[in-house]
């Protein structure tokens, strides 16, 4: 028993894919994770490349902001589409 994840107080097994959100383009997202849970996998994984949303000031040569927004880097976007097709995520 202590060697189980519990998710509301039922053991859980994570079963995952793994999917590169920022490798893929925005309009096949829904597709990929789609093809997750038809293989019967309950979890997607990924991790966040912050150098890939990072935004950089030129004119003081220092981050700007961090840009979770834009079509091809709308982490909040992917995250609802997993969370919509019932996929927990592994986020790294």
């Amino acid at each position: 028993e202590r060697d189980q994840f519990v998710l509301d107080g039922q053991n859980f097994t994570v079963r995952a894919g793994c999917v590169h959100y920022f490798r893929v383009h925005p309009d096949l997202w829904e597709d990929r994770l789609a093809r997750i849970a038809a293989l019967g996998l309950n979890a997607v994984q990924t991790y966040v490349p912050w150098n890939y949303h990072q935004a950089w000031n030129a004119s003081s040569l220092g981050p700007a902001r961090v840009d979770l927004d834009s079509p091809s880097r709308d982490l909040p976007r992917f995250l609802r589409l997993a969370h919509g097709l019932g996929l927990r995520v592994v986020l790294r």
